[in-house]
């Protein structure tokens, strides 16, 4: 069973969706307990260590990408079913959280996902995120690496025009439609990560939730900071800690370029014939592909 919960963090309110796994609330303490333990023995994140992913109820975050909601994850939780707990966290102004603060970052949204760990006594998890979700659980993972089990990305990090750190030129170029005409370059944006096959009413949906999101000044503010933020910097952290890492990418959308740039420091799972909006085009195809990720004990690919 999916709840809605709400905390309060820093400038923040933060509501999140939270699915218990089904041995309930006592064994997650014990994945807690064990992830405190590998830290303290330097080996938090190490595969088959104490606290690592794929046993059950093991700890999940999943985070969403700009323009969604944590309710975009909802199919996906339930057809994990009971081997893990998840929490799915709405990044303030999106869904039900909000902000005081005059601007939101990468690293806001970082300790976001702390603040919800902390609210449910999670001491580490694997934490998953789409598009500029992925920037989010990377820099949580750079931040906390003895919180962190596994990065996984959902169609993220493969998209140069984001990632890495962009010049404040690229800058300018990319956000600067939205700044002129919002409808138009939310439209372009969608258009450019679709194929073919996308389904009419999933971009409708996505596009009415941009939208919303953008009548916020702080929408942009997060884009902005995606933008400069460095890819780069943080996975060379987190490969200093050990942590793996796994991106599952639309494949129809994933360039040669990216994969020589990514594909000897993380894991790719190729999702065929799939959009970048695959956590509300196929729920199934997506929870299947997670469960590879969280179950893959090789660090390297």
């Amino acid at each position: 069973m999916i709840v809605a919960k709400t905390i309060e963090a820093g400038a923040d309110s933060l509501t999140y969706s939270f699915s218990a796994g089904a041995a309930g609330a006592a064994d997650v303490a014990d994945v807690a307990d064990a992830a405190n333990a590998a830290t303290a023995a330097g080996t938090a994140g190490a595969p088959g260590g104490a606290g690592a992913p794929g046993g059950r109820t093991t700890p999940v975050v999943l985070v969403h990408g700009w323009g969604g909601s944590r309710t975009d994850w909802h199919e996906t939780i339930e057809l994990l079913g009971d081997e893990y707990t998840i929490v799915a966290l709405d990044l303030p102004p999106a869904g039900d959280s909000s902000s005081r603060a005059d601007e939101v970052t990468i690293g806001s949204y970082a300790d976001d996902v702390a603040a919800v760990m902390d609210a449910e006594g999670l001491a580490a998890a694997i934490v998953v995120g789409h598009s500029l979700g992925g920037a989010v659980v990377a820099e949580f993972a750079a931040r906390h690496p003895q919180r962190t089990l596994k990065v996984v990305g959902v169609d993220t990090y493969h998209y140069l025009q984001l990632y890495p750190k962009q010049t404040e030129e690229s800058v300018a170029a990319f956000s600067g439609g939205f700044l002129t005409d919002v409808e138009v370059s939310v439209d372009a944006l969608i258009e450019l990560s679709s194929v073919l096959s996308t389904p009419d009413d999933v971009k409708a949906q996505v596009r009415a939730s941009t939208l919303k999101l953008l009548e916020s000044p702080l929408a942009m503010t997060a884009l902005l900071d995606c933008l400069r933020w460095d890819l780069d910097a943080a996975l060379r952290r987190i490969d200093g800690a050990g942590i793996p890492v796994a991106m599952i990418a639309a494949s129809d959308l994933l360039s040669a370029e990216a994969t020589e740039r990514y594909g000897e420091r993380m894991l790719i799972i190729g999702f065929p014939a799939m959009s970048h909006y695959m956590t509300l085009e196929d729920p199934q195809g997506l929870a299947d592909r997670l469960v590879i990720a969280f179950e893959h004990e090789d660090h390297s690919p």
